[in-house]
């Protein structure tokens, strides 16, 4: 400070100082300005719709006053401001430029502080980076400024939920488990995490794990889900029940003229889906879902009933329909005699109808897979008497039938599959029962059924080391373990609950069957259990029956007198034939004559798949056959008169016998096979062995 001359340099007039007393100035020197702005914010990290404090510390460095001072803060793309909380106000907020113009003025050493807070936006990710420009203005000289940031990193919230059920396709009143698991797979823990059911209509709760809220059978409050967590929940469920309908039917028909009878009857459940949804909800994102479809379609039974014709009719019957335990019954009497009608319609329209008879009953059992068919066609009379039942637990048909026509006998089912064939005057006696045996409850074993477990794999399925075994089950609930002294066996559940498999080793020895029953797995062995036959006439006849699984075989065929009883008890066929040559023709419908000139040929074959044994007589080109056979899987006694060639064949791993006669003869024997160590011998083709 002081008094100061001006210096100065002209090149025209010459250089020099000069004193000048009307200039006069002040010249100030050690003075320097400055300004300091530092920015933090809290948290440091967050989550989408977080709200960040920054805090905003501006301070005068210098040795001058500075005023005004101005801050200018750039919130960065995915962050808003935030007017509650931030102080002091900002003079403009553009866009995301928030501005205050003088915050105040700040002497040398002094600071202001500014609170900002600003919201992190849905859809903002990773490191979002906020800038903040101070400019302080001293009383002489240049603005000072200073800038500086602060970082905030958007903590991915990733919440999921997945839904699944077991089985997926259920029957009506089945049980379904369905599973829910949820995760946590983001940086940043979640909170206030609840688990909502929605159920389906008609759907019933029966247990969780873990429980539902108390008071609920769909809520369940998780609270805190940190990072990296899961969180899992099983829950147990019955479907709704199939629809209950009845339906009875009874009545008689007598009279003569053309007659059109067709019956449909069914307790098949239609298949319908049920959606069930589960909600995720958390304080930090927003409401996720996932759903699970379950099928519910029952298979059930039915009943087809044809009749047609023209002549005399007579009809008695009583006919019942229940869809709730998927029964149907049926008691007819019919008599038919074939004669041409006529009819004269409104305006003179006549008809002259000349159908011969036909009757057809088809009774189908899918819940258990059996189908038992009966079809008379072609007939100038008919006299017949059937009864069939069919249920969740059993099928049944029998029929007493006289006819002169062709006749269809047809039935298939797990254990038999038959096809007869009569085109003639016949009187047949049929009747073939299928039916479903109580064995334990799943749940009971080990418990309180193992013992009829035990039972059953020793007396039924000759597993007889299983005499003392011991009984376990695995941790899930699905294989039944037996062992004993280095031996085992497992019973496996199905996925869908319906069936389960026995095994020895990794052989298949029996698939049984599984009902839900009282919110219970139940088991059944269903089968047939005997099919019996009586046959007289003259005619044509075909017969080719595969019965025990096709393990004993009986075919016949020939024109002529024939006469036939046979009783299979599932294990074992008893046969009595009698059979005479002669040629028969027959009219079918429509003029269409056939001349049958077929000699009689009768094949009987025994064989033990396990064993990988066979035992076979057949006598073909026969004029007279007069045959007593008894045979199961591993013998056969026969007593046979015949004109004609018989073969006898057996056929073992290390045996093989072959007889042959040719003529008229008498023969008797009785073949036995026993094999104490069977092991399984089914090659990978369909026909593992070839009767000999």
């Amino acid at each position: 400070q002081g008094e100061w001359g001006v210096y100065a340099v002209d090149p025209a007039h010459g250089s020099g100082q000069y004193n000048w007393p009307y200039v006069s100035f002040t010249c100030r020197t050690g003075g320097k300005p400055d300004l300091e702005v530092n920015k933090t914010a809290f948290p440091t990290g967050g989550t989408v719709g977080t709200d960040v404090k920054f805090t905003i510390n501006v301070t005068n460095s210098g040795n001058w006053t500075l005023n005004p001072v101005r801050v200018v803060d750039m919130l960065p793309a995915g962050m808003r401001y935030v007017a509650t909380g931030t102080t002091p106000a900002p003079s403009s907020v553009v866009g995301n430029e928030v501005t205050w113009n003088n915050v105040s003025s700040l002497d040398p050493g002094d600071s202001t502080i500014i609170t900002l807070i600003a919201h992190i936006d849905e859809g903002a990710s990773g490191a979002l980076i906020n800038d903040v420009t101070a400019t302080g203005t001293p009383p002489y000289g240049a603005n000072v400024h200073d800038s500086d940031t602060a970082t905030v990193t958007v903590m991915n919230v990733s919440i999921s939920i997945d839904k699944s059920c077991s089985p997926t396709t259920v029957a009506p009143g089945g049980l379904v488990t369905y599973t829910i698991k949820c995760s946590n797979s983001g940086v940043a823990n979640l909170t206030n995490v609840t688990i909502t059911e929605d159920y389906p209509e008609g759907l019933t709760f029966i247990s969780a794990d873990p429980a539902p809220d108390p008071g609920t059978n769909n809520m369940w409050t998780i609270g805190l889900l940190p990072v990296g967590e899961f969180r899992t929940i099983t829950i147990k469920v019955k479907v709704p029940d199939s629809r209950d309908i009845s339906f009875t039917e009874t009545g008689s028909v007598t009279g003569e003229g053309f007659v059109m009878v067709s019956k449909e009857l069914s307790t098949e459940q239609d298949p319908y889906t049920l959606k069930n949804v589960v909600t995720i909800e958390c304080a930090e994102t927003d409401p996720v879902t996932a759903s699970a479809f379950t099928t519910v379609s029952g298979p059930g039974t039915s009943l087809e009933i044809t009749e047609c014709g023209s002549g005399n009719y007579k009809s008695e019957e009583i006919l019942n329909l229940a869809t709730k335990n998927k029964s149907i019954d049926l008691q007819k009497s019919t008599e038919a005699e074939y004669q041409p009608t006529s009819f004269n319609f409104s305006d003179s329209f006549s008809v002259v109808f000349t159908t011969r008879w036909m009757q057809d009953i088809c009774s189908k059992n899918m819940v258990l897979g059996d189908v038992m068919h009966k079809k008379i066609k072609d007939a100038t009379y008919i006299k017949d008497d059937t009864k069939t039942e069919m249920g969740a637990y059993g099928t049944s048909m029998e029929f007493d039938s006289s006819f002169y026509g062709a006749a269809h006998i047809g039935t298939v089912s797990k254990d038999v599959t038959t096809s007869e064939d009569y085109i003639g005057e016949f009187e047949i006696y049929w009747a073939t029962r299928e039916e479903c045996r109580y064995l334990f409850n799943w749940s009971q074993v080990p418990g309180n059924d193992s013992e009829k477990l035990i039972r059953y794999l020793v007396d039924v399925l000759a597993i007889k080391w299983a005499e003392n075994a011991t009984i376990t089950k695995s941790s899930d609930d699905k294989i039944i373990h037996i062992s004993t002294d280095g031996r085992s066996a497992e019973i496996v559940m199905g996925a869908n609950n319906e069936t389960a498999t026995v095994k020895v080793g990794a052989e298949t020895i029996y698939v049984l069957e599984v009902r839900t029953e009282d919110g219970t797995l139940k088991v059944y062995d269903c089968r047939l259990k005997e099919m019996s036959e009586s046959v007289r006439g003259v005619g044509y006849v075909m017969v080719d029956n595969a019965l025990s699984k096709g393990q004993i075989q009986v075919v016949e065929h020939g024109s002529g007198n024939y006469s036939s009883d046979m009783v299979f008890d599932s294990h074992q066929l008893d046969k009595d034939t009698k059979a005479e040559y002669m040629p028969i023709a027959f009219n079918f419908s429509g003029d269409f004559d056939v001349n049958f000139s077929s000699m009689w040929v009768q094949g009987i074959c025994a064989k033990n798949e396990k064993a990988g044994t066979a035992i076979h007589k057949k006598i073909s080109y026969a004029s007279s056959i007069v045959d007593d056979t008894n045979a199961t899987k591993s013998t056969m006694r026969f007593e046979s008169s015949f004109n004609g060639s018989m073969h006898i064949g057996v056929g073992t791993n290390n045996t093989k016998i072959s007889e042959d006669y040719i003529g008229d003869f008498y023969v008797a024997e009785a073949i036995e096979i026993r094999n104490k160590n069977v092991t399984s011998q089914k090659e990978e083709e369909e026909e593992w062995m070839e009767c000999p």
